[in-house]
């Protein structure tokens, strides 16, 4: 009776948090109100990400209690609620017409079946690795369980064991768990299991959703199926990495960032967002940081090209990212941890910069991964971009914006690469750059279609007016 309680609670708070975001996010910042369950299930990430964050104060401040946790949470889910409450002035119906025509329907049943396929072939993997791969297991599972077996004081003791542990990663994963096995009292890997099944449901039926409110239906299953044909993606959810819960918030930037680009109302608004949700990668892995900067520093060299830096924009977006990573600040500065970069000093990290042989190699094997690794899609899409642009003049200013912020990441990440202490760095490009470009596609996509797909010179057809 107890355990139904606690997780029922559980429930509760997860749920009408997500719920309450949904409200803000579709209903009053998309102005579209759509009454299921599907929109909920998509935010449910931002609900684990506020959750985590709450848990990891909590092991702080009230040494993991759990009772100031569900005070914490009742504080939290009636702070968004009034949040909703104070700007949603009125409601705006917006309905999204339904196609019903052969070729729609024969998508829809690919789409599901396929995806139907992938959700069968997740559980029968993960039930035979139930724990992950050896990096989730060292990166993100174990954490969980220091976490939650020893919160209040020895946590911060367990996570100093050695370098290798790789303890300096953010705990969004480590935390949700945790915060998880802390209402049913005891651990179990099958919430792990769902968790990760919940980031690639959310970010293919994100992409789904999002496309569906801009584009036509067709356009939105085209996509989707794409997203849920890659082997890799799935891969990497069934090994419960992190990297699908990064490319969650990156694709949620970017919609943020068109839907900013479309309503000039609320356009300082969802700027902040955007700088908050790209700024939640942060909490989640290292290079989320990476990609937090290389986007801002994308969106504002637009700015610039418009001679309008200093304006209420670039501040709303900063903040909005500020905001977001002020728990991994306090985490990587008063709770420092082994770390593998600070293991070199200044002198052995310009000396492995200014190798040209190092240089040369990192190079070449994140060159050959780009051309070589599934892409061939990509370049497809790119291609048709070339000839669709040229012919009816669409409006390119997204997808300049993700090239640019492709550009900015790629090379911090080449940087990263280059002062890492190991001498077969060839290993460790072909093991982690493939993860790093997942983390990118869902995003890519979405820019993508909306360029295939353009209605922007024509003012009528435009989300908002």
């Amino acid at each position: 009776m107890i355990l139904i309680l606690n997780l029922g609670l559980y429930i509760f708070f997860t749920l009408s948090l997500a719920f309450v975001i949904k409200k803000i996010f579709f209903d009053y910042y998309m102005k579209l109100e759509e009454n299921s369950l599907l929109p909920i299930l998509i935010v449910l990430p931002f609900s684990f990400y506020f959750s985590s964050i709450l848990y990891f104060y909590n092991l702080i401040l009230f040494e993991n209690l759990k009772t100031s946790l569900i005070f914490l949470e009742f504080l939290l889910l009636i702070s968004f609620i009034y949040i909703f409450l104070k700007i949603f002035k009125k409601k705006y119906k917006r309905k999204i017409k339904k196609q019903n025509n052969y070729p729609t329907n024969f998508l829809h049943f690919f789409f599901y079946s396929l995806f139907t396929l992938n959700i069968f072939i997740f559980f029968v993997k993960s039930i035979r690795s139930p724990h992950g791969e050896i990096d989730a297991i060292v990166s993100w599972n174990r954490p969980a369980r220091f976490l939650f077996r020893d919160g209040g004081n020895y946590w911060l003791n367990n996570f100093k064991i050695e370098e290798n542990f790789n303890s300096q990663y953010p705990l969004y994963i480590g935390s949700s768990v945790a915060r998880n096995w802390l209402y049913l009292n005891f651990e179990t890997t099958i919430f792990p299991i769902i968790f990760h099944l919940i980031h690639y449901f959310s970010v293919i039926f994100l992409l789904f959703y999002s496309l569906r409110i801009f584009l036509k239906q067709n356009s939105a299953l085209i996509s989707s199926i794409i997203l849920s044909s890659s082997v890799l993606f799935l891969q990497i959810s069934i090994n419960q990495y992190a990297d699908i819960a990064v490319s969650y918030f990156i694709l949620f930037s970017f919609i943020l960032l068109v839907c900013s680009q479309k309503n000039k109302k609320l356009e300082l608004d969802l700027l902040f967002l955007v700088g908050l949700s790209i700024g939640i990668t942060g909490w989640i892995k290292n290079e989320g940081l990476i990609y937090s900067i290389s986007l801002i520093s994308s969106i504002i060299f637009f700015q610039l090209l418009n001679k309008s830096f200093l304006n209420k924009k670039n501040y709303f977006l900063i903040i909005g990212f500020l905001i977001a990573i002020i728990p991994t600040f306090i985490k990587n500065i008063f709770y420092t941890f082994p770390n593998i970069f600070l293991s070199l000093n200044f002198k052995e990290k310009i000396s492995f910069f200014l190798n040209f042989d190092r240089i040369l190699s990192v190079f070449k094997s994140m060159f050959t991964l780009f051309f070589t690794g599934n892409n061939y899609i990509i370049f497809f899409l790119l291609f048709l971009i070339y000839l669709i642009g040229f012919k009816k003049r669409v409006n390119f200013e997204i997808l300049k914006i993700f090239c640019l912020f492709f550009l900015f990441s790629t090379s911090f990440i080449f940087l990263v690469f280059l002062q890492m202490p190991y001498d077969s760095i060839e290993g460790i490009v072909n093991a982690i750059y493939p993860r790093w470009q997942i983390q990118l596609l869902p995003a890519f996509l979405f820019c993508i279609f909306l360029v295939l797909n353009d209605k922007t010179n024509d003012r009528k057809k435009r989300l908002y007016v």
